[in-house]
């Protein structure tokens, strides 16, 4: 009997050590300030400014202090050719604003 008491006791400490976790980490990410741009390239020159980006720029971002959530290309509508998106990530507005103008001179 006692056996089942103290399994009991620690499954329902791991249930809340999990849920304390669980809220602080959505308390941190709630903060969290996204931003996704769309860059239309001139023709052909997609491939190229992806290429930028992979090799320099998200380095840099990441030097920065910014997180590089994804780059992706269009799928669908009529200029997927020359569409490049990507989305960077900051712990907030504030962050955000501060972080850009220092970004380029890393």
């Amino acid at each position: 009997m006692l056996k089942w008491k103290i399994i009991a006791l620690v499954g329902v400490l791991f249930g809340l050590v999990g849920t304390s976790w669980a809220i602080a980490e959505q308390q941190r990410t709630a903060s969290q300030v996204f931003e996704l741009r769309v860059y239309k390239t001139m023709p052909d020159k997609r491939e190229a400014l992806a290429n930028r980006f992979r090799d320099h720029t998200s380095a840099m971002f990441e030097r920065a202090g910014m997180k590089n959530v994804g780059y992706f290309n269009a799928i669908t509508g009529d200029d997927t050719d020359d569409t490049f998106i990507y989305m960077l990530a900051y712990p907030s507005r504030e962050a955000r604003d501060d972080m850009w103008p220092g970004t380029w001179h890393l």
